[in-house]
């Protein structure tokens, strides 16, 4: 191929003979399976890399993407504060395909990354733009969209790219100029993918619609503009925003994801929204120092000096309108509009995702910003294209050596991602006043054993955010492992003292408290817990108990219930009963040592206890029954390794 893969005039499609299918399927695939290997080569640190942040509590640690059920239960959930089902309901099928481990993920996200490439160069071609192979080159290796690519959790930002861009090509083969070669098949093609897009991640897909009618503002000509004829073509794409801004709204007001720090007024989020987009548009021109999270700049700024950014977007979007007539000039418009109606959530939306985590997030970034890109490549190729021969020589060798550093820059920082303690050290250095990085270097280093290196930055994530439940639960976890009880029960104390529900901004998530109805942090502490929670322990262990259907089941339930309602005495009696009629069943004999538990007849529940955890030794309310009869006798090492495997 070499030389011609640069050339527009040799892999524009439409150019060929249609009646060989065979020669257009080969120059097809002769530019688009290079795209996607260019992405998997570029970003492929990534599959090695592991959870990266959120990543592990949206697959590994969600009861939706685990539970056999979840296919049906993320149609109505809103985890991480978004609707997205059908992102997650492809996460499930992921989590029954790959399990656990993170390559999987990661190589899904860089496969369907280079499918948006290959549907870029396609809008491209259609557009006639100049350089397309090259720009979506570019984009396939991009960096500045490393945040996206190489995040598990960005699985609904890509998704969603990929049917955005499938709908724009959907609808330019329908959008075309005489009436009589239109495709309707194609037009409620374009429909049903951008319903995909709303379905995967609503705010990626947000600008479609608008997106649209700029297209065919563009193909028309800035003179010539575009009646409502033509608008008209986009109103079901607006009617079905509705609905996804509503469930977008709902979601992220419905008080599962509670905020710390200071509230701010709309004119100190638009500052920073407005900020975060020029921001964001000057890291993807010059895609260096790459950072997973960055500092807010507009905080303490006074108003109405605040609003710059804003006043310099809007200015931008006048000047730009008012030379619309040069290229470049309405290219340059294109991008901006749609960019700003991109981050119209962050403007929007009352401390939306930049002030949740009050970070400025890379993955914002992605497809979007690409479009000012767009015009550089295309206006270079050009200017190669008229220096004659020359230049036609030399246009391959740029394209070639631009795509090269591109791709060379991102493995580069993607192999950064292999290595979770130096990553999460250079975010504090880039943030040291922000908790996300300290919370997660604290993690990191507790995951790997290493309790005294982790001290420090859980400390520091309690002085910056001090209701952050899970973080007290590790440091009191180190310092136990560490040998400091005291100062180990201080910190699960405090755990127990916020209570279950209190969020901890992606450490745990809605899910956190699903373990049951005062949240497994809430009671697992070194204290004697109250009466009204021990009658919550056999809910951790439900399913043993849902799947049991032998010859005690009437008893067994019927025992059950009146230990719930304290009536131990008809309890007891039901459950010998049972223990009679299956004396084998481990349900039979869990419930038994319960029951005991509850009477204070410990010897007798720790022999029954014991012999439950012989055959599933991960059940919760068992190791927990076990520790604190351990703790009752003062065997509190005994006990605090039993309370470790229920937490």
């Amino acid at each position: 191929m070499g030389f011609g893969l640069f050339n527009l005039q040799i892999l524009r499609l439409n150019r060929l003979n249609k009646k060989d299918p065979k020669m257009l399927i080969q120059r097809f695939l002769g530019a688009a399976v290079p795209l996607i290997v260019l992405a998997l080569v570029a970003f492929a640190p990534v599959l090695f890399s592991g959870y990266i942040w959120l990543d592990e509590q949206l697959v590994a640690d969600s009861r939706v993407v685990r539970d056999p059920m979840g296919i049906l239960e993320c149609w109505y959930t809103f985890p991480g504060g978004e609707y997205a089902p059908v992102s997650l309901a492809l996460l499930w099928l992921q989590h029954h395909i790959w399990g656990v481990g993170a390559g999987g993920y990661h190589l899904v996200n860089i496969v369907l990354h280079g499918l948006s490439a290959v549907l870029l160069w396609r809008i491209l071609s259609k557009l006639r733009v100049p350089g397309a192979w090259t720009a979506a080159a570019l984009f396939a290796v991009y960096p500045a969209f490393l945040s996206s690519v190489g995040w598990v959790s960005q699985f609904g930002t890509v998704l969603a790219t990929v049917f955005c861009l499938a709908s724009i090509a959907a609808f330019l083969k329908y959008d075309v100029f005489e009436p009589h070669t239109r495709d309707p098949v194609a037009y409620r093609w374009a429909l049903c993918f951008f319903v995909l897009a709303l379905l995967s991640k609503t705010a990626v897909a947000l600008p479609l619609p608008v997106t649209l009618l700029a297209l065919m503002w563009w193909r028309r000509g800035s003179r010539v503009g575009i009646r409502w004829k033509h608008a008209w073509r986009c109103t079901p794409f607006f009617l079905c925003l509705i609905p996804a801004l509503w469930a977008m709204a709902f979601a992220h007001t419905r008080g599962e994801w509670r905020l710390t720090g200071e509230s701010v007024s709309w004119s100190g989020q638009a500052a920073e929204a407005a900020w975060m987009t020029w921001y964001g548009i000057g890291k993807t021109l010059v895609p260096v120092g790459q950072h997973i999270i960055y500092p807010l700049r507009m905080q303490g700024v006074p108003f109405p000096l605040n609003l710059l950014p804003v006043g310099v977007a809007v200015i931008a979007l006048i000047g730009l309108w008012l030379y619309r007539g040069i290229t470049v000039v309405r290219a340059f418009f294109f991008a901006l509009l749609c960019y700003l109606v991109a981050m119209a959530p962050v403007f929007l939306l009352p401390r939306y995702d930049l002030l949740r985590y009050a970070v400025t997030a890379d993955y914002w970034k992605y497809p979007m910003a690409f479009l000012f890109v767009i015009p550089i490549v295309a206006g270079g190729t050009q200017l190669l294209a008229k220096a004659g021969n020359v230049g036609k020589r030399l246009a391959p060798l740029a394209a070639i050596l631009l795509v090269a550093a591109a791709a060379c820059h991102t493995y580069a920082l993607a192999t950064a991602y292999q290595d979770s303690v130096g990553l999460w050290e250079k975010t504090i250095t880039m943030c040291p006043d922000n908790w996300i990085g300290y919370q997660n270097l604290g993690k990191t280093l507790f995951t790997q054993g290493r309790y005294a290196d982790a001290l420090e930055p859980l400390t520091k994530t309690i002085e910056l955010n001090p209701n952050d439940v899970q973080v007290h639960e590790l440091l009191g976890t180190a310092l136990r492992e560490l040998g400091d009880l005291e100062a180990s029960k201080a910190h699960l104390a405090e755990a127990q003292r916020f209570g279950p529900n209190i969020d901890d901004h992606g450490t745990g998530g809605p899910d956190k408290a699903d373990a049951g109805p005062q949240g497994l942090s809430s009671f697992l502490n070194v204290d004697i817990m109250p009466a009204q929670r021990q009658r919550d322990i056999l809910h951790y262990d439900e399913r043993l108990f849902t799947a049991y259907d032998g010859p005690a089941l009437d008893d067994l339930q019927a025992s059950r219930r009146a230990a719930t309602e304290t009536d131990l005495a008809t309890a007891k009696r039901l459950i010998e009963s049972a223990l009679r009629a299956d004396p084998d069943a481990l349900e039979v004999r869990y419930l038994a040592g319960y029951i005991r538990f509850l009477d204070n007849d410990m010897s007798t529940a720790l022999t029954l206890l014991n012999g439950v955890l012989t055959e599933q030794p991960r059940l919760i309310g068992a190791n927990y029954m076990i520790g604190e009869i351990s703790r009752q006798r003062g065997e509190f090492d005994r006990a605090m390794g039993y309370y470790n495997v229920a937490v």
